[in-house]
């Protein structure tokens, strides 16, 4: 499991995200460490279909990735090379 993001990674990452809630998720995994879609949607009270939409996106720009197993996926922010 990655660990959580300094504040000054998370700053520099954060204004590269232009919508508000893409920086919630992605503040939340960097900020608390890696979740599942499913604690996400409860830490952050948003839909599951809208998390999970984030996180692909989030994913294409390789600012979030997974690790999965059998039975879950958890995401984490990435170090982007910052």
């Amino acid at each position: 499991m990655m660990a959580a993001l300094d504040t000054e990674d998370r700053r520099v990452v954060m204004s590269k995200i232009e919508s508000a809630t893409a920086k919630l998720v992605y503040h939340s995994l960097a900020l608390e460490g890696a979740a599942t879609a499913s604690q996400l949607q409860q830490r952050l009270d948003l839909p599951q279909l809208t998390i999970l939409s984030i996180l692909q996106t989030l994913s294409n720009r390789e600012l979030v990735a997974c690790e999965s197993t059998d039975e879950t996926t958890r995401y984490y922010a990435k170090r982007t090379g910052i």
